[in-house]
């Protein structure tokens, strides 16, 4: 059985994820908004925080640290300096331990911000959560750190609210509880990145300036009776709920941020359609889900939309790229649920795939030696 690094295994602690020279943040520029990177290798370090007061302390200095994010998992026993972000599998550096602070992703249209906001963003803050979240967070004390799509004037709120909780939850915890609300559940899955460096304005100033992180006191969240605190059965791998990752082999979380990263590169249709269409296919298969009961729950079309049109906003083109830029937008729709049988066509293949060879006993194979010896199975029947 894995077990955490007795460093990172307290309920108070923060992982702190560092990719030296790698900006895991946005870059607001002239010509529109460059993702975050995606760096493969990181440094770690246990941070313990003793109360929401400073955990606002660490958000505050981490806003500043544009290589640095925080996931909620621990680290396990023995790992190295440098490790990749893996929750699960041979290559497995994190475990899933309860936390009693929490992390909310709100970034969906709950409510509307008038354009007066920043004259009293507490009150905001408050109306938010009330109309988000259940009633344990009403009134409590939160950090409201607002993303780089938030704007000084208002509109749909974007915002990672932090809470301390009176006992502490492990991810699978908090999704279950808060599943119905609308946030996004993704940041309690696999280790999921806590981007927490403000955006890099490459021309002016940020707009919001200290408002960025707003800091309200106030109680702690009463975690209700009936959630299930029994700690997680770490270090079991299930092939058939990680077949979604199984068909991406890259297994990158945002690899379709990285398709969206090369939308407009190239002259023509083509500089749009396929990395539209890639960034699409690569977003259904991270979130596509074969074992719910919905399969599709996760697809939130909305957040890829907007990942969309944050990358192609500033763009400045000749009125005919302009024209079919805003074609395929305007189609983006469609061809993204057009894609969802694609790629349920694409796990029942891994599937048979992998049901094609037994699994052999000793060291457990890597995904990528599954899909290498599952194909062969499957031409040598044919």
């Amino acid at each position: 059985m894995t077990s955490a690094d007795p460093a990172y295994a307290p309920p108070n602690v923060v992982t702190l994820l560092t990719a030296k020279g790698k900006r895991l943040t946005k870059k607001i520029t002239s010509a529109g908004v460059k993702p975050a990177e995606t760096p493969l290798l990181f440094t770690h370090a246990a941070e313990p925080v003793h109360d929401l007061e400073d955990l606002s302390g660490l958000l505050r200095w981490s806003s500043t640290q544009t290589d640095t994010c925080i996931v909620r998992p621990a680290v396990i026993e023995g790992a190295p300096a440098e490790v990749r972000r893996k929750s699960s599998g041979p290559e497995q550096v994190l475990i899933d331990m309860p936390r009693s602070w929490l992390m909310v992703d709100i970034d969906k249209d709950v409510l509307t911000f008038p354009r007066s906001w920043r004259r009293n963003p507490e009150q905001h803050i408050h109306a938010l959560i009330k109309a988000a979240l259940p009633p344990a967070f009403h009134g409590a004390g939160v950090i409201a750190q607002f993303s780089s799509q938030m704007l000084a004037d208002g509109g749909t709120p974007r915002v990672h609210l932090w809470f301390w909780l009176h006992r502490p939850l492990i991810s699978s915890e908090a999704k279950h509880w808060l599943n119905g609300c609308p946030i996004d559940r993704a940041v309690y899955s696999r280790g999921q990145p806590h981007f927490t460096a403000a955006p890099i304005f490459e021309v002016g100033v940020d707009p919001l300036g200290e408002q960025r992180l707003v800091f309200m006191p106030g109680p702690v969240v009463e975690v209700p009776k009936g959630i299930d605190t029994s700690a997680p059965d770490e270090g079991v791998i299930d092939v058939s709920v990680d077949m979604s990752h199984f068909i991406n082999l890259d297994y990158g979380d945002n690899g379709w941020r990285r398709w969206i990263s090369k939308i407009g590169d190239h002259e023509g249709g083509d500089g749009f359609h396929i990395a539209i269409r890639h960034a699409a296919i690569n977003y259904i298969r991270r979130n596509y889900n074969p074992q719910a009961a919905d399969p599709v729950a996760d697809l939130d079309y909305a957040a890829f939309e907007r990942a969309v049109l944050d990358h192609v906003a500033g763009f400045s083109l000749t009125p005919k790229r302009q024209a079919d830029l805003d074609d395929r937008l305007r189609n983006m729709k469609t061809n993204f649920w057009g894609a969802v049988p694609k790629v349920e066509v694409e796990i029942r293949e891994a599937n048979i795939r992998v049901a094609a060879f037994q699994m052999p006993s000793g060291p457990r194979m890597t995904l990528l030696e599954m899909l290498v010896r599952g194909k062969a199975a499957s031409d040598a029947a044919r």
